[in-house]
C-alpha cells in the first residue's frame, strides 16, 4: 500500500476528518486532502508524521478498530499489546513506504551532474549485438522470463533492419525481471535500444509510477543517456491500476509488436506474444494511443539540438514557470540569472557580441518584472555558494546556465560583473522581505541548476556540457525536490540571519577587491 492508501485507510476506519487531523499537526486541511489523494508525500523526517501516527492510533478504541490494523500489519494482536507499542507499529507502518527522499534527489542530482556522453559513443563501436531469429510468419510466441529476452532481442534486432525510422512505444507495469536479472542481457538491451536512437527512431515511453520516488528516479537515471539525445518522451498515467494485471506493449508502428499479460507479477510461464501482421500491430498501436490519450507527460526535456529552435521551447516554458505565483526555491552552481541586474547582464552580452542581445535582453527583462511582481505576495529561497576569490580572480566562475545566452559555449563571470551581481543580492536583501538567500559550503556546488514551486513543478538544468533542462509536474517527484531544497533553504533561522548574510556577502566583495 503506498502512503496515500495507508493514510485514508487509518482515516476512514478511526472516522477522522481531514480538518480534524490537521488541527492535530498544525497544517492546513487541503494538504490532509493531498496527502490522501497521492498529490504530495511528506518526507521521512517531517516532524508531523509521529503526532500524526500517535492521534490516529489513539482513535482505535474498538476491537475491529485494531484487528483490522494488524491485519494490515500482517501481524496477530495479542493480549500484551499496549498502546503506546501500537503507536509504534502505527507509525512505522505509515511512514515504511516514504522513501528517504532527500539522499534519493542527492543521487540522482550527482548522476545528472557527473554524466557525460562517453556511454552514448560506445555505441559506435565495431562491437555488434548477436542478430536473433526472423520470423517466419506474422508472429511467435515465446514463454517465461527466457522467452521475453528472446522475444525482446527479436523485436529491437527486426527495427534495427529497417531503413525508414519510426517512433517506438513503449509501456510496461509487468515485472522486470528479465531485464534486470540478467546482466549480459541488461547490456544487450541497453545496446540495441541506443542503436535504435543513432539510426534516427524516437521512443514515446509510459512510465509505470509505483509512488515510489527511489525505483521513479532510478529508472529515469538508467534512461539518462538516451534522454540526453532528446528522442525520448516520457508519460505516467494519473489513474491508479488495479495492480493485478500487468500489461506490456512494444511497438514498432511501422514493423511489428511485443505484447503479453501477466496475474499478480507471476511472469515464470506467462506467454509473450511477438507479431507481424499489419492488422494486429495497428490494432496493438491503437490500443497504446487510447491509453496515452489519458496519460501526461512526465517531465519535458530541452536539448540544445537546434539552437534556435531550443531557445524559443525553452524560453516559452521558463516564462510560464516564472509565472506561476507560489513559493519559489532555487539552487545554482553560482547565482540565480533572474537576480542579475539588466545592466550587468547587458555587459555580458556585449563583452561576447551577442548577435540576438536585444531580444535576449528584453527577455531577461521581463523575466526580473515577474520575478519582483511574485515577490511581493511569495517568499523565495536563493541557495547559492560563493567561490574561492583566487579562482573568481582568474575568471573560472561559470554563469549560471549559460548555454541559453549562446550555444553550446560555456561562459564565465569577469570580477566586475560578479560583484554587481553580489551587491545587487544586498540590494533584494535590505528591500525584499520575501527574498531569502541561504549561503552553502563551495563543496556543496555541483554542475546543476533547480527551479522549484512549491505545489506547482519543478526545472532541472545540468549546466555543464552537454547541456539539458528537465521540466517537471509530476506531484510526487516535485514534492519531493521540494522538500529536499526546503530541507536546505529554510533551515533554523534567527532575527540577525539576514544581516548576518548581508555582512557576509560584503566581506567577500572587499576580499575580492583585495585578491592580487
Amino acid at each position: 500500500m503506498t502512503f496515500a492508501e495507508k493514510l485514508d485507510f487509518l482515516m476512514n476506519i478511526t472516522k477522522t476528518s481531514n480538518s480534524a487531523l490537521a488541527q492535530q499537526i498544525s497544517v492546513d486541511a487541503s494538504l490532509i486532502s493531498r496527502f490522501r489523494r497521492g498529490e504530495r508525500q511528506p518526507s521521512r523526517n517531517a516532524n508531523y508524521l509521529k503526532t500524526m501516527s500517535s492521534y490516529l492510533a489513539q482513535r482505535c478504541t474498538k476491537a475491529y478498530q485494531i484487528t483490522a490494523v494488524f491485519e494490515q500489519l500482517n501481524m496477530m494482536p495479542t493480549a500484551e499489546s499496549q498502546i503506546e507499542q501500537f503507536k509504534i507499529l502505527v507509525h512505522q507502518w505509515l511512514s515504511g513506504e516514504i522513501g528517504n527522499d532527500t539522499e534519493t534527489v542527492s543521487e540522482f542530482l550527482n548522476g545528472l551532474s557527473n554524466f557525460k556522453f562517453k556511454n552514448l559513443s560506445l555505441l559506435e563501436s565495431s562491437e555488434e549485438p548477436e542478430l536473433v531469429m526472423e520470423l517466419k510468419m506474422d508472429g511467435a510466441v515465446f514463454f517465461g522470463e527466457e522467452g521475453k529476452r528472446e522475444a525482446v532481442s527479436t523485436f529491437l534486432t527486426m527495427l534495427l533492419s529497417g531503413k525508414i525510422p519510426q517512433t517506438l512505444l513503449l509501456y510496461s507495469d509487468e515485472r522486470i525481471d528479465w531485464l534486470t536479472g540478467d546482466y549480459s542481457f541488461t547490456k544487450k538491451w541497453s545496446a540495441l535500444l541506443r542503436k535504435a536512437i543513432l539510426a534516427g527512431n524516437r521512443i514515446k515511453i509510459i512510465h509505470t509510477l509505483s509512488r515510489d520516488l527511489d525505483e521513479m528516479l532510478s529508472a529515469i537515471t538508467q534512461w539518462m543517456p538516451i534522454y540526453m539525445t532528446g528522442a525520448v518522451e516520457p508519460y505516467y498515467c494519473p489513474r491508479k491500476r488495479d495492480g493485478i494485471f500487468g500489461r506490456t506493449l512494444f511497438i514498432a508502428p511501422q514493423t511489428a509488436a511485443l505484447t503479453s499479460t501477466s496475474v499478480e507479477n507471476k511472469t515464470a510461464n506467462a506467454a509473450n506474444f511477438l507479431v507481424t501482421d499489419k492488422k494486429t500491430v495497428s490494432a496493438l498501436t491503437d490500443e497504446f494511443n487510447d491509453y496515452l490519450s489519458v496519460c501526461r507527460p512526465l517531465m519535458n526535456i530541452y536539448t540544445l539540438g537546434n539552437q534556435q529552435e531550443y531557445q524559443k521551447r525553452y524560453s516559452l516554458a521558463l516564462a510560464h514557470f516564472d509565472s506561476a505565483e507560489a513559493d519559489t526555491i532555487l539552487k545554482t552552481e553560482s547565482l540565480s540569472m533572474v537576480t542579475m541586474p539588466s545592466a550587468t547582464f547587458e555587459h555580458i552580452l556585449t563583452r561576447i557580441g551577442s548577435t540576438e542581445k536585444r531580444n535576449i535582453l528584453s527577455y531577461h527583462k521581463s523575466r526580473i518584472k515577474t520575478f519582483e511582481k511574485n515577490l511581493l505576495l511569495h517568499q523565495y529561497y536563493e541557495i547559492a555558494a560563493l567561490p574561492d576569490p583566487i579562482l573568481m580572480k582568474k575568471g573560472e566562475l561559470r554563469i549560471g546556465f549559460s548555454s541559453f545566452i549562446i550555444h553550446d559555449q560555456e561562459l564565465y563571470y569577469t570580477q566586475e560583473e560578479y560583484t554587481a551581481h553580489l551587491q545587487h543580492l544586498i540590494f533584494l536583501l535590505e528591500n525584499h522581505e520575501n527574498y531569502h538567500l541561504r549561503l552553502v559550503s563551495e563543496e556543496e556546488k555541483k554542475d546543476y541548476l533547480i527551479y522549484a514551486k512549491d505545489a506547482v513543478g519543478v526545472m532541472i538544468a545540468k549546466t555543464a556540457l552537454p547541456f539539458v533542462v528537465f521540466e517537471v509536474n509530476e506531484s510526487n517527484m516535485t514534492s519531493a525536490f521540494w522538500d529536499s531544497l526546503r530541507s536546505v533553504a529554510v533551515k533554523q533561522k534567527s532575527k540577525n540571519d539576514r544581516q548576518l548574510t548581508i555582512a557576509k556577502l560584503k566581506a567577500f566583495i572587499h576580499a575580492l577587491r583585495n585578491v592580487e
